[in-house]
């Protein structure tokens, strides 16, 4: 007896088709905070660590600075005259002084914030400190006092109260009575035009052990006793921050002292900006560490320091031992000019044996000089990335042959990419590649107007772009304003990282060790895809990198260019961007199914029934609804399992995976069962399609069933 029956099986789904978007986005310049190190150490504290010189001068008043001990009889805690001044002293309820008199109560006064331990002092009107060497205008408390006008309005120096001085040039105006105090004045004019003098000894005269005095948006403009910071104590710390103005004008009288003297750690703090013009006839140096004491400046990240002097010496030291550094950090800029002086003295970089000088990525040094010539001595730099390093002549600066008379600069490459070491008409060095060193002496620097130490070749920044589609996911990317003068024997390639993670920092810093490592290893962390473009040999013909079947999200893009030579080999910084790739569905199902029972189990009519993913993220398929076609026998029953009666029909759909099977029964609409398809670039992205099942009857005449089943195709896993 023959069993015959016939199934077509209509199939329909929702298909979704993202559309296409290329996104290219700009990530600002990325750095690392730096921590100034705070020393404390009392016990190493030389009360006499001063030159001959300033102990001349200041033995008038060595009484009532002494040391601590003394000063000590300077702390009151007398009770607040409510007339004389408004507030409390705390962060919210400042003490409020307009008047000389008031600052002085202020100052005295032993309430501090409870919470923060300092004094708060808000100024309410400009003030004139007419006296010198004040015992009332000693800080025994942290202290902090604040000039600003209006603090909903920007701080400019139109908004700032000025507090002047009229007394002798050798006295003192503020100063330190306790160690290990914190001091901060911020937002204030120092000097105008009625009182345009100061002290030699700074405006807060440092006669404590470490101390740490903070300067804040500071516009300080004195013609007389024209020293901004001293410290006689050891292990002090200026910290310098905000937007501020240094100004000695160069009229006459003119005089002044070092810009800073005797603090062990200078710090421009990170994104302030300095700009200062020290012309004065008195004293030799810049920056001036008398004694054993050590110096060390530092321009912390994204700082600029802008600078001209008229002295001789940038550093100078008041003991043999001295060590003194310059610590460039991220991004920062230090411009040195040196301004004409009276006896046309050279100008020489720094006192001791050497300086020693560290740059880090994206950081800038100028040194510059129009008609004075530089002495380097001796300059020890560790240069990791930077942006530039240049000393020479200013543009404005005709026939000046020569500006550098003496001395050497020894550059060590302590970063990851290659650089150059070349003067205005000759190449010292054409690649300084990583771990290597170059020096400057008088053998290439002699008659040559400039030297530098620049990146041999460079790039601006990364740009990347996707596309999607059916089976297309790509991401396109290139660099920006390749740059190189390394051409005849060098071939470039554009190298790019795609990943699913930042390698910045929360500052924006690049890891470029890490990045350079993930690159050349052949196993690559989770969620990291490298790609190339082609070889190229010169610099305007870079080309860009494509990498292909990409799963759609949101990307990080890193982009260098690499260099080789019979000489070497070398690379550009890596540049980070971000890449969007979006989400594109779409799914290809057969239109019709069809089996055939005869005498035995269903048999799929053909085999090459599937189901597949074109879409570029993993989908989820879901039988949803079957639904008995019109024409169908209406003597054939759907069953999940067969029993003994006639016209009843077991019919599943298995959707077979390399590693998996997923089986929808129909006569339960799929009975919730979810096939998970891969996006269309990876295993399991195509199923197999089939029937299982059996029918139960005896027909000598051919019959036919059909149905209609739904899918649904969803991103989400249900």
């Amino acid at each position: 007896m023959r069993k015959i029956l016939y199934l077509t099986l209509l199939l329909f789904s929702f298909v979704g088709v993202s559309n296409v978007l290329a996104v290219e986005n700009k990530v600002d310049d990325l750095e690392t905070l730096r921590t100034t190190e705070e020393i404390n150490n009392p016990a190493e504290t030389n009360q006499s660590e001063t030159s001959q010189w300033v102990e001349a001068v200041i033995e008038e008043e060595t009484q009532s600075s002494s040391s601590d001990e003394e000063n000590k009889d300077n702390i009151t805690t007398d009770s607040i005259d409510p007339q004389a001044m408004g507030g409390d002293g705390s962060e919210n309820n400042p003490f409020t002084v307009s008047s000389y008199s008031e600052l002085k109560s202020a100052i005295k006064s032993g309430n501090v914030d409870p919470v923060t331990n300092i004094k708060y002092i808000q100024l309410l009107a400009d003030i004139l400190v007419n006296e010198s060497n004040s015992a009332d205008l000693a800080f025994n408390r942290n202290t902090e006092i604040n000039g600003i006008k209006d603090p909903s309005q920007p701080s400019t120096p139109e908004n700032y109260w000025y507090l002047n001085y009229s007394a002798v040039a050798n006295g003192t105006m503020f100063k330190t009575g306790t160690s290990g105090l914190t001091i901060t004045l911020k937002n204030l004019n120092l000097g105008s035009d009625s009182y345009s003098q100061n002290t030699y000894y700074g405006f807060v005269r440092v006669l404590s052990a470490s101390t740490t005095l903070n300067v804040e948006n500071i516009n300080y403009n004195i013609q007389r006793g024209s020293q901004p910071f001293f410290a006689a104590a050891g292990y002090c710390t200026l910290n310098i921050s905000g937007t501020s103005s240094y100004n000695s004008p160069n009229t006459s009288p003119a005089y002044g002292g070092e810009f800073v003297e005797g603090f062990r750690y200078v710090n421009f703090k990170q994104g302030s900006q300095t700009n200062i013009s020290n012309y004065t006839y008195e004293n030799h140096a810049f920056f001036y560490m008398y004694g054993a004491g050590d110096l060390t400046v530092t321009v912390e990240k994204n700082a600029v320091l802008d600078m001209n002097s008229s002295r001789v010496y940038m550093f100078y030291y008041g003991a043999a031992t001295v060590n003194q550094k310059l610590i460039l950090e991220d991004n920062a800029k230090f411009i040195y000019k040196v301004r004409d002086r009276a006896g046309a003295q050279s100008n020489v970089l720094v006192a001791s044996a050497a300086l020693d000088m560290r740059l880090a990525e994206g950081s800038s040094f100028e040194y510059l000089t129009k008609s004075r010539a530089i002495n380097m001595k001796k300059l020890n730099v560790s240069a990791t990335d930077p942006a530039s390093f240049y000393v020479g002549k200013t543009e404005d600066a005709n026939n000046f042959s020569s500006p550098i008379s003496a001395g050497s600069i020894t550059i060590t490459n302590t970063g990851t990419s290659l650089y150059q070491a070349i003067t205005n008409n000759s190449v010292v060095q054409s690649a300084v590649s990583p771990n290597n060193r170059v020096t400057f002496d008088s053998t290439n620097y002699q008659n040559k107007s400039w030297i530098k130490y620049d990146p041999a070749m460079s790039i601006y920044g990364v740009s990347a772009s996707s596309t999607v589609g059916n089976r297309l996911s790509q991401v396109l990317s290139d660099v920006q304003d390749f740059q190189t003068n390394l051409v005849n024997g060098w071939t470039f390639r554009t190298e790019f990282i795609l990943s699913k993670t930042p390698y910045s920092d929360s500052d924006g810093r690049l890891d470029q060790t890490t990045l350079t490592n993930d690159f050349n290893n052949q196993t690559k962390p989770d969620g990291v895809y490298t790609f190339t473009g082609e070889d190229f040999s010169s610099s305007d013909s870079a080309t860009r990198g494509t990498l292909d079947d990409v799963l759609a999200q949101n990307y990080y893009i890193y982009g260098r260019v690499s260099g080789t030579s019979n000489g070497g080999s070398g690379s550009t910084l890596w540049k980070e961007n971000v890449v969007e790739v979006p989400k594109h569905i779409s799914t290809v199902f057969p239109m019709a199914l069809s089996f055939l029972s005869d005498d035995g189990p269903l048999i799929t009519k053909k085999n090459d029934y599937f189901l597949e993913s074109y879409s570029n993220v993993p989908t989820y398929i879901t039988m949803t609804k079957v639904t008995t076609g019109a024409n169908s026998d209406s003597t054939i029953r759907l069953v999940e399992t067969l029993s003994g009666d006639e016209g009843l029909l077991q019919l599943d759909i298995l959707a077979a995976l390399s590693n998996t099977n997923t089986t929808w029964s129909m006569a339960n609409d799929g009975a919730g069962q979810t096939l998970e398809l891969s996006p269309y670039f990876e295993t399991n992205s195509k199923a197999n399609l089939s029937f299982l099942g059996g029918y139960t009857g005896s027909f000598y005449i051919e019959k036919q069933v059909n149905y209609q089943v739904n899918f649904k195709i969803s991103q989400t896993k249900p």
